[in-house]
């Protein structure tokens, strides 16, 4: 009998000439121990965080296309539950923000607290400059309001003062009449 020096053990030799049998048996052991495999696999990934997020990193860096394609199929699939969340983080944004200013309309008139009628307005009428600098989207301001401990250079006025104030040379119709 010839003697084969490749460096594989039988088991191993055989596991090469078999590979659906070794599949199959590969699937119903983790069928089996599927607990087993998690437990193992979280405490794991525990131990080995740093190693596994660099890990992660460079597979994601070297697979852009088909982190992209993930990452829309994932949206597509998860799309309503992705906008509820984002709608109940942004009403939580708008609340905190309207709550810090007042939670009413500014104009001595005006009795609205209404926070669906109020609005976040720039005080002294510099809206477009700040907008042309940091964009139009009322999230990115909330957020920024809250980073800077909601600065005195914003108030909060019903839609009608606001529009009314910006048709009226800056000053709501409320006061003016």
């Amino acid at each position: 009998m010839k003697k084969i020096n490749d460096g594989l053990t039988p088991q191993q030799r055989w596991s090469k000439l078999h590979p659906k049998e070794v599949r199959a048996k590969l699937y119903k052991w983790r069928k089996n121990n599927r607990e087993k495999l998690n437990t193992y696999n979280r405490e794991w990934e525990n131990k080995n965080k740093e190693k596994r997020t660099a890990d992660l990193r460079k597979w994601r860096n070297e697979h852009p296309e088909i982190v992209k394609e993930w990452r829309r199929n994932s949206y597509w699939k998860h799309r309503d539950s992705i906008l509820k969340q984002l709608r109940e983080k942004n009403s939580e944004l708008r609340h905190i923000v309207i709550s810090a200013y007042g939670g009413r309309c500014t104009c001595p008139k005006c009795p609205e607290t209404n926070s669906k009628f109020l609005t976040v307005e720039h005080v002294g009428g510099w809206g477009a400059a700040d907008r042309k600098e940091n964009g139009h989207q009322t999230i990115r301001l909330y957020k920024r309001l809250i980073k800077l401990g909601f600065p005195k250079t914003f108030t909060v006025k019903c839609w009608n003062c606001n529009s009314g104030a910006h048709m009226n040379g800056g000053i709501c119709p409320h006061v003016s009449n």
